[in-house]
């Protein structure tokens, strides 16, 4: 298999986090996205989003999208689960991935693509600067509202480490440098990021 990807950008990541994890030995082929590489016509017949990370299998099948991949490696490679071993802990962890998605990953991508990431995004995608700022509030009440879900739990889903955690982390390491940082006063998701962060998976990607 053959996992097309890129370093430091938060849905790849994501996507190595998760491979790492389950001690996945793929090969990485690094797209170069900031010289448009993941739009030329080689990469849209793979991909037409034009859109990284992507999983090539054996057989020549494509995967996209990163909650995608992710369960796929779920069914092929289970030990460690990051999905779920029962239909419940299943349900539980895709509850918390679309929650999570919907609060912060998606405002946080919205808010620096038009803001400061503007002058790139605006030849490849239709960009309002105006929402920028309140994207990027929706994006701090989302993380005020998991700080106070997160209040003595360990992870999103209690005492086991799921995809969204891994969601999470990723983009809040990486929009912190953008000026969308956790604010200090959000102890108990500083906590479960802390811990996070400290994971040979996590570690390796950084």
């Amino acid at each position: 298999m053959k996992l097309f990807t890129a370093d430091g950008i938060p849905n790849p990541r994501i996507v190595d986090v998760a491979m790492y994890e389950k001690d996945l030995n793929l090969e990485r082929v690094i797209v170069d996205f900031l010289e448009g590489e993941n739009r030329a016509s080689s990469f849209l017949m793979k991909n037409p989003a034009g859109q990284i990370p992507v999983l090539e299998l054996d057989d020549g099948t494509i995967i996209s999208e990163v909650t995608a991949i992710i369960e796929y490696f779920e069914e092929v490679c289970p030990d460690p689960f990051l999905v779920g071993s029962t239909a419940k802990e299943r349900a539980e962890a895709r509850m918390w991935a679309r929650r999570v998605d919907l609060a912060v990953m998606e405002p946080m991508s919205m808010a620096f693509k038009y803001g400061i990431g503007k002058n790139y995004f605006e030849k490849r995608i239709t960009v309002y600067p105006e929402a920028a700022e309140s994207m990027k509030k929706k994006a701090q009440d989302g993380l005020v509202w998991l700080d106070n879900v997160l209040a003595g739990k360990q992870f999103l889903c209690g005492d086991r480490m799921t995809y969204g955690d891994i969601m999470l982390y990723c983009y809040t390491d990486y929009f912190k440098k953008t000026g969308q940082k956790v604010e200090s006063g959000l102890v108990h998701l500083t906590h479960v990021l802390d811990s996070i962060g400290e994971r040979p998976s996590v570690q390796k990607t950084a």
